[in-house]
């Protein structure tokens, strides 16, 4: 029997820090729908679709994201002008049009992320309420990597208690 036959079946999630320290998580492949993480455009991209692919993703987790599309000398106008097609490309939108229908998002954000800070109390303040959104607040560190990486093991375990409560 080879190594790889004698693990479980399914796809496997797995991180490493610059520390070389692994963080791992498994989901089995006959899930439905499975989990999202991100860290600033990446989060963007995992909140999308999960708002948009509810068939396929049950969770997303943003570390540092942001939620509408942006518009910077390193994307240009991506919609060239179409507000309809910049809308449906918004999670914020699609969250204020249609929630998250069963689904979960993590946000993890701090104060001194100066680049993520205020997207993330637009879409904490667009879904107060809703016991499906939840947020980690960091004190210390801005809108980077080593800041991020921190929060991966909390961001796994939240993804493992989604995971378990989903019945899955």
């Amino acid at each position: 029997m080879h190594e790889h036959s004698r693990r479980p079946a399914g796809v496997h999630l797995a991180f490493v820090d610059g520390a070389r320290t692994p963080y791992t998580a498994n989901y089995a492949p006959n899930q439905a729908r499975g989990p999202l993480a991100g860290w600033s455009t990446g989060a963007f991209c995992g909140a999308k679709l999960m708002l948009t692919q509810p068939k396929n993703f049950q969770a997303a987790v943003s570390f540092g994201g942001y939620f509408t599309p942006i518009t910077d000398r390193t994307t240009g106008d991506l919609f060239h002008g179409d507000a309809a097609a910049r809308q449906r490309n918004s999670p914020l939108w699609l969250y204020q049009h249609h929630g998250l229908r069963g689904r979960k998002l993590l946000l993890i954000c701090g104060r001194q992320d100066k680049g993520s800070w205020k997207a993330n109390q637009q879409m904490l303040a667009a879904s107060r309420g809703n016991r499906g959104v939840s947020f980690l607040d960091f004190t210390t560190g801005g809108h980077n990597y080593r800041n991020y990486r921190r929060y991966l093991p909390d961001a796994l375990q939240w993804l493992d208690h989604v995971h378990v409560a989903q019945g899955h």
